[in-house]
């Protein structure tokens, strides 16, 4: 079967307008990842009050929100922080007598040797952490 020049043609201007359209999609989806990955290296996500502010700076420009509606919206906030924390401080005591419940199966896996380098490896985790807490609060 002949095909017309017309024909090879409208097929010639097919692939290379599909070919064309591929090739700006993937740019443009490979730029916005790359930006994307870029615009978050080496940003520390934003701390609760930050977020808070950010949050209620967004809610007021968005949806053009009065006065009394920010105090409202505040006070809302202000109320379920509250409730979190209080939960949280209810849930603290159960996950920590779920952690030492796990901490002592796992030490009862080990011999003595095993458990020796268990014990320094888990006593430099937990000095880790109280410095990682440290540079937290003092903003190094």
């Amino acid at each position: 079967m002949k095909l017309s020049r017309g024909t090879i043609a409208l097929y010639m201007t097919l692939v290379f307008a599909s070919g064309a359209a591929i090739g700006v999609y993937g740019n443009r989806y490979y730029t916005a990842s790359v930006e994307s990955t870029n615009r978050n290296k080496g940003k520390r996500p934003p701390s609760p009050e930050e977020f808070r502010k950010m949050y209620l700076t967004n809610m007021q420009t968005q949806l053009l929100l009065s006065d009394e509606q920010v105090q409202k919206l505040t006070a809302v906030l202000d109320e379920t922080r509250t409730l979190m924390n209080d939960l949280h401080k209810r849930q603290q005591p159960e996950q920590q007598e779920i952690q030492r419940a796990q901490n002592e199966k796992i030490r009862a896996l080990f011999d003595s040797v095993q458990l020796e380098k268990y014990d320094a490896m888990m006593k430099r985790l937990s000095e880790r952490a109280k410095n990682k807490g440290n540079k937290n609060r003092n903003g190094f």
